[in-house]
């Protein structure tokens, strides 16, 4: 929600559905958003530990010893091949379940939202 700046106000001012502006870090993989088989989420491993544990929780533990992944700067230089093997890894589960799990180990992860969506749900304390 603290980072919907200027999208929230934009939103308030018209009434319409902002577009979407980009989401991937420059410095950090992954940090992005994938699609699921309800919704796209945002998911972020932040460092090589992080990322370890991502891969473990997802039965993905071959990746985080992937000479191609086992470091942040090794998943940059191959963030199409990791995008590509998470997208394939995430396309049929439920978004907003996987991100629930995934936020329950302690990692950072949400279902994508509108703007519109994101007000809706009401998430922040009254």
């Amino acid at each position: 929600m603290a980072l919907l700046h200027p999208h929230a106000a934009n939103f308030f001012l018209s009434g319409k559905r902002p577009k979407a502006t980009g989401n991937p870090h420059p410095n950090l993989a992954p940090y992005s958003k994938f699609q699921t088989r309800t919704c796209e989420i945002f998911v972020a491993a932040g460092n090589d530990p992080a990322f370890r544990k991502f891969c473990e929780f997802l039965g993905m533990a071959e990746l985080a010893s992937d000479p191609r992944f086992a470091t942040n700067a090794a998943r940059l230089v191959n963030r199409d091949a990791l995008t590509e093997a998470l997208s394939t890894r995430f396309a049929d589960e439920d978004g907003h379940e996987l991100t629930r799990r995934i936020l329950a180990i302690g990692l950072p992860a949400g279902p994508v939202l509108y703007v519109d969506e994101a007000i809706a749900a009401k998430v922040w304390p009254p």
